[in-house]
């Protein structure tokens, strides 16, 4: 698990929350995963690096666009 990583909730409207990824997620997550976060289910679109530590951005799942030239990897069965 990486310790510094961090988890950014994007909403619809613009607002942005950041905390510790440890405190949102017990287990590592890539693209496409989901989690809930209040009262909402999430889905995780991207990872980037800042400075150094990762940052895992989730948007709302029912969201008809996801954040714009970002997409969710299909895994292949």
């Amino acid at each position: 698990m990486e310790t510094d990583a961090l988890i950014e909730f994007r909403y619809a409207d613009g607002e942005v929350v950041t905390g510790a990824f440890a405190k949102y997620s017990p287990r590592p997550m890539t693209k496409g995963d989901r989690i809930e976060y209040d009262g909402v289910d999430w889905l995780m679109y991207d990872r980037e690096d800042r400075g150094g530590i990762t940052v895992h951005l989730f948007s709302p799942a029912e969201a008809s666009t996801v954040v714009e030239g970002s997409r969710a990897r299909q895994r292949k069965r």
